[in-house]
């Protein structure tokens, strides 16, 4: 499933623009993710695809750390993954920086794939202990491990980055509220970057000029229009053909603890390829089962900003 740009669109992403202070009000429904997931933890751990021990790495967004991200990492390893976090500390969003850091780490999560993990819990190292001894040795034999990259808004921009520069570390990168354009710009974390002195149309440019290099996995782009600290419009990938677009409902603040991507991510990890040939979008509003809509041009997800105006 993907969304592409249309060629004869010279800047697709041209009337985007930093999210308006007002959108921050959206961010106020994260409580209600918390509740949300609580009630929906039993069909999660019920009715989720398991895994067979293939190494997944969760990044954390702009500010944060792997606290962040620790519940939905608990949810994977339940699932039967092999779940990391970046270990990196803070996510201070300098990504030049960033980058040879988190690939580093990458090479070494590969390396020692197979170890027992810190994130499983002592029942889930020990009920899997034989067979993840024989994956590792039958992987080993038959083909190079590769990683699949879980990232939260900048740190689904950090997995995509890796992927396209070592795409024979990444199996496939799945990303929720993540810009694929302007970098901080066209988010509400534009002004801290300005203020700590970073030059924001700088950093754009930079990312301008790394999205002419395809990314070669499959990518699945997880967004939301209720999304008050990112624009959503540019979370839509008009630059690589492997790309999935699924739309939610949900706040910034309150995805890394929203059921529904706690769902897909454990479906798209399962998935031997999250993208395929067909032109739609996934459309899933608090429901138990995703809904297969037409792909629709980006302009048309202009009602609800234009309501509010």
């Amino acid at each position: 499933m993907s969304e592409q740009a249309d060629p004869d669109v010279d800047d697709p992403y041209g009337d985007l623009e930093e999210p308006r202070r007002r959108n921050l009000r959206k961010e106020l429904r994260s409580i209600n993710e918390l509740v949300r997931l609580a009630s929906s933890g039993k069909r999660l751990l019920r009715d989720g695809p398991r895994g067979n021990h293939e190494l997944v790495v969760v990044y954390p967004g702009f500010g944060v750390g792997d606290s962040a991200t620790a519940v939905l990492r608990a949810y994977l390893t339940n699932r039967g993954y092999s779940t990391r976090g970046w270990r990196l500390g803070r996510n201070h969003g300098d990504v030049e920086k960033l980058l040879p850091q988190i690939i580093e780490r990458l090479e070494y999560e590969i390396k020692h794939y197979g170890a027992p993990s810190p994130e499983e819990s002592p029942s889930e190292e020990s009920r899997s202990k034989e067979s993840r001894s024989k994956e590792s040795i039958n992987t080993s034999a038959a083909k190079p491990v590769k990683a699949r990259l879980v990232g939260w808004s900048l740190g689904g921009y950090l997995a995509r980055e890796v992927a396209r520069d070592r795409p024979d570390l990444v199996e496939q990168v799945i990303t929720f509220g993540t810009p694929v354009v302007g970098g901080p710009k066209y988010t509400a974390s534009a002004a801290t970057y300005r203020d700590r002195g970073d030059d924001v149309e700088a950093i754009a440019a930079r990312v301008d000029e790394r999205n002419l290099r395809p990314i070669t996995v499959p990518i699945t782009a997880i967004f939301s229009k209720s999304d008050g600290v990112v624009n959503w419009r540019a979370c839509i990938d008009h630059f690589n053909e492997d790309v999935e677009h699924v739309e939610i409902d949900a706040p910034h603040s309150g995805m890394s603890i929203n059921p529904d991507i706690f769902d897909l991510v454990a479906r798209r990890l399962a998935s031997s390829d999250p993208a395929d040939s067909s032109s739609a979008t996934v459309s899933i509003q608090n429901t138990d089962q995703p809904q297969v809509t037409e792909e629709h041009d980006t302009e048309e997800h202009n009602t609800e900003e234009e309501e509010e105006e």
